[in-house]
């Protein structure tokens, strides 16, 4: 079996990424649970018309403006999770009854 060498720090990219997704995914639940309006710049479009995560994130606070983790401490998490309840999201079954 032969496994791939991954280049320094991906792991902690990746991992930081994951805080990130957490943190937008908190956000705008909260946001959308406390029936507050999107005040914020309208995201960023790709190429075939669709929201750029990556921006809507930023837009958020969920990513720090300078992405550079050389600077950051080795389990950086984003200010947001910090403050985020330890609760966890609801499951599909409540989910299914917020939508109707």
């Amino acid at each position: 079996m032969e496994y791939k060498q991954l280049p320094r720090g991906y792991a902690e990219v990746l991992e930081n990424t994951q805080f990130a997704l957490i943190a937008t995914a908190y956000k705008l639940y909260s946001t959308v649970r406390n029936n507050q309006p999107w005040e914020l710049d309208e995201p960023e479009l790709n190429d075939r018309g669709v929201p750029v995560i990556y921006n809507i994130a930023q837009n958020l606070d969920c990513i720090r403006p300078n992405s550079c983790t050389r600077h950051r401490p080795r389990r950086y998490v984003p200010a947001i999770v910090a403050t985020l309840p330890v609760a966890s999201p609801p499951g599909r079954a409540k989910l299914a009854r917020i939508e109707s």
